[in-house]
């Protein structure tokens, strides 16, 4: 049985520019994208196809891909598994890069890998 996935939008409002999107990334349907610390900052867009795409700026929240660990928090005791994944997006000339953070097993953001093969970038 394949799992159930639905598209998760990472964007930004700019007071001039109005929204943009950043990625659109397909998760599993069980799964949330919670917004990083430091809220999303759009600097440059463009459209393509109708859609207001961030050229420059930033967007924190949970190609190549990297499994591993690392250890968090003030005193780096926090220990969290990483999934990180960079890719360049040909058709807006962008680095996309993520990093997905668990406090359990990678087996959990290895579960991810399927779903990152419908993210769209432009």
């Amino acid at each position: 049985m394949r799992a159930v996935t639905r598209d998760h939008v990472v964007a930004a409002t700019h007071l001039v520019l109005g929204p943009s999107n950043f990625l659109v990334i397909r998760l599993p349907d069980n799964w949330d994208l919670r917004i990083g610390r430091q809220p999303a900052d759009v600097d440059y867009t463009f459209a393509y196809d109708g859609i207001r795409w961030a050229q420059q700026g930033r967007a924190t929240g949970a190609a190549s891909y990297a499994l591993g660990f690392a250890n968090l928090g003030l005193l780096g005791t926090k220990r969290y598994s990483i999934l990180h994944v960079a890719y360049r997006c040909a058709e807006t000339q962008r680095v996309v890069d993520l990093r997905f953070m668990h406090k359990g097993d990678l087996e959990v953001l290895q579960g991810l890998l399927p779903s990152l093969e419908g993210t769209r970038c432009h």
